[in-house]
């Protein structure tokens, strides 16, 4: 039986795909990546995230923005903070601002493009 095209584009989008676990507990001593998360966040968000927004300035300055958990973060050169949307992670990682600088480079997910 074949399947409706709307739920054959819902199977076929890694988004909407299953979890399935490559989490390595030995890693970080043993730990699930929850308690990781608790110590580690930061560590655990770049490598468990998925980025969806970098930008550089051409003094040196940058800013990335990570999805992860149903949380977005903002990351720059001094810190990083959790959101609960993506638009308030942007406008934390200046994220298509050049108010102050010139942008060098930036890469966003087409899915974000709206924000900037």
């Amino acid at each position: 039986m074949a399947l409706d095209p709307e739920q054959e584009n819902l199977t076929s989008d890694p988004r909407h795909q299953p979890e399935t676990s490559d989490w390595d507990p030995e890693q970080y001593d043993g730990m699930t990546e929850e308690e990781a998360f608790k110590e580690y966040g930061g560590e655990i968000v770049m490598d468990r995230g998925k980025k969806i927004a970098s930008q550089s300035w051409r003094s040196g300055s940058w800013s990335s923005v990570y999805e992860y958990k149903g949380k977005f973060y903002s990351f720059d050169e001094v810190e990083n903070l959790e959101f609960d949307n993506p638009k308030e992670a942007f406008e934390r990682a200046n994220i298509g601002r050049d108010d102050w600088d010139e942008i060098w480079s930036q890469k966003i997910d087409p899915e974000y493009t709206h924000l900037v």
